[in-house]
């Protein structure tokens, strides 16, 4: 069983909305206009994948509006602390035109990547997946394209914590394509912060959290980037 604390965009609704998962909330868009956002994807998580691990995220009707910014990142630090594995949630626009350190999720995985000491007790560097969500088309290409010859990761989409910690193996495992002439890297433990597509993460979870604490295991054969830019 692993702590799972979870990044995401709390409001972007550029996610898809006819899930097949049978959603409360999506019902409720056709009937009232609302919209499915990030936030509706981690209570899903919650409440239908994760139920056999222990959720660290915070809870969708925990009221921190009278709290200053500072107590909120404590709050949620608090929580990566006691945590095992983090999720983060890439979700097409949850980038904001400011600087990384000024945004929420960057923040967090900086956090999630750092040992932490607290008086007698060190938290170690978490284990990481970046779990691609669909957008409002129902496309993965913000996150993830498909090729004859290779699956690309759209890295530039991504903060730059989050893409500077993937293929970051210091012993790159990598051949020579004989269809376009580049160099690909292969097999499962090219990135330490570990993509997936959405529905391939619900399908198989325990897998892909198994293979995050499996890398959280090996921390000596990844170069990591644990500030921000």
């Amino acid at each position: 069983m692993a702590k799972i604390f979870i990044s995401y965009k709390y409001g972007d609704k550029s996610v898809r909305q006819n899930n097949t998962c049978n959603w409360a909330h999506w019902q409720a868009g056709i009937d009232g206009g609302s919209y499915l956002t990030a936030r509706d994807y981690v209570d899903h998580l919650i409440e239908k994948i994760l139920t056999d691990h222990t959720n660290k995220a915070e809870k969708d009707d925990e009221d921190l509006s009278n709290l200053t910014e500072e107590v909120i990142q404590q709050k949620l630090y608090d929580r990566i602390y006691d945590s095992t594995v983090t999720i983060v949630l890439i979700s097409k626009n949850m980038k904001e035109i400011k600087p990384e350190s000024l945004q929420w999720i960057p923040r967090e995985m900086a956090y999630s990547l750092r040992d932490k000491t607290r008086e007698d007790r060190t938290s170690y560097t978490n284990g990481v997946l970046a779990v691609i969500l669909p957008d409002e088309n129902g496309n993965y290409e913000h996150g993830i394209k498909h090729y004859n010859c290779v699956t690309e990761i759209q890295t530039n989409n991504f903060f730059r914590i989050i893409s500077s910690n993937m293929f970051n193996r210091i012993q790159h495992k990598r051949n020579i394509c004989s269809v376009c002439g580049d160099y690909h890297h292969y097999g499962d433990d090219h990135s330490y912060i570990y993509p997936i597509k959405w529905d391939d993460f619900v399908q198989n979870h325990n897998y892909y959290i198994n293979h995050a604490l499996g890398l959280k295991d090996r921390l000596s054969e990844f170069n990591f980037t644990k500030t921000l830019s």
